[in-house]
């Protein structure tokens, strides 16, 4: 029973020395910067577009997020008539939007549009304000019907 005991208390100072052996050694190490995507794609609009830092009343620099499968989050305000809701995306996901829209009108091969670009803001925080209101509201979503669309236009 003692030489199990005294197996177990070598076994456990053991680990821990290691263990702090490694942690020393990676704190010593030199922090390497992780790739944001994995290697050999190409880096998307969102990658590339700089964004400065703002300071003041200005809204502090956020790196962009993708928010679904087809957006990145930006201060551009659409209504995904597909989805049905409201959404701040990016500039390009915006004119996907304006072009998507523009082809369903001319074309009319579906009674419902794809999405119904709306309102550029100054900061995403104003987006994401206006946002919130709308989606709490009852609109009227005549916007995405082709018939009633064009008029709109």
């Amino acid at each position: 029973m003692m030489k199990l005991l005294l197996f177990l208390t070598i076994f456990v100072l053991s680990a821990l020395s290691v263990t702090a052996q490694e942690q020393s050694a990676e704190a010593s190490a030199p922090v390497k910067e992780k790739p944001s995507g994995p290697e050999g794609l190409k880096k998307t609009y969102v990658d590339t577009k700089m964004r400065a830092a703002k300071v003041g009343n200005e809204e502090p620099y956020r790196p962009s997020m993708r928010i679904s499968l087809k957006y990145f989050e930006g201060e551009f305000l659409i209504y995904d008539c597909k989805s049905r809701h409201f959404a701040c995306v990016d500039q390009p996901s915006f004119e996907r939007c304006k072009t998507a829209r523009k082809e369903g009108l001319d074309t009319k091969a579906e009674r419902v549009l794809a999405c119904a670009p709306l309102k550029m803001f100054s900061k995403f925080s104003d987006c994401a304000k206006e946002q919130y209101i709308l989606q709490h509201r009852r609109l009227n979503k005549s916007m995405c019907l082709v018939e009633l669309g064009a008029a709109s236009n």
